[in-house]
């Protein structure tokens, strides 16, 4: 129910932001939506100060809460880059959204070596790294998907659509594939390697974003 309303407040709260006269409601709906957050990371403290064991299946929810409340704010701040020309392109948000990737694997890497047999790992390992993956994807998956779009030809959109999920598809198993050949690295050594290569990754997209701007040719 509390993330529901949070969803609900940060969609109303996207929508008038753009008009300066409603400014203050725009406000109101960002202050709601970090009041319910607040609200319900302390009802967590307490049941757990209470003896109540958190399962390990509700780290899931923490990726679509993360997108829940970042989507709008990512939203209006491409809007707010756009108005003063200063969005960054098509190919450079796609390098960001790796930067993002690997800053997550980076502190999921520095708290598996932290953690020991007396004193594990803490969930706030987790909360911090699905924030910095929901950036990151945040700058590429929306951002992918309207791309398609604008550069696929008329009659190819559906198709180029096609395909873009299709790549996702074979990036899981890639990334299965590779994972596989590192289940013998200890977890921070592991994630480790996937943070300099998926770091790695970001640095040629940069590079590469002269040509590819070039071959987008006016495409925003």
């Amino acid at each position: 129910t509390v993330l529901v309303i949070g969803g609900v407040a940060a969609y109303i709260g996207y929508r008038v932001f753009q008009r300066e006269r409603l400014w203050w409601v725009g406000k109101a709906g960002v202050s709601l939506i970090g009041a319910l957050v607040v609200g319900f990371l302390g009802y967590l403290a307490y049941q757990m100060a209470g003896g109540w064991t958190m399962p390990a299946s509700m780290l899931q929810n923490i990726n679509p809460t993360f997108i829940v409340i970042l989507a709008p704010v990512f939203g209006a701040l491409w809007t707010w880059l756009a108005n003063r020309d200063a969005n960054p392109s098509i190919p450079v948000k796609f390098a960001l959204g790796l930067f993002g990737l690997a800053g997550g694997f980076f502190v999921v890497s520095w708290g598996a070596a932290q953690a020991t047999a007396e004193n594990p790992a803490g969930a706030h390992w987790l909360v911090v790294t699905y924030f910095l993956h929901t950036c990151g994807e945040l700058c590429l998956s929306p951002v992918g998907l309207s791309s398609m779009t604008k550069l696929a030809p008329e009659n190819r959109v559906g198709q180029m659509m096609g395909i873009w999920f299709v790549s996702t598809a074979l990036g899981n198993l890639f990334a299965g594939l590779v994972a596989g050949r590192l289940e013998g690295l200890n977890p921070s050594s592991l994630f480790w390697t996937v943070a300099l290569i998926v770091g790695g990754a970001g640095v040629v997209a940069l590079l590469t974003v002269p040509p590819v701007k070039r071959l987008m040719g006016d495409v925003e």
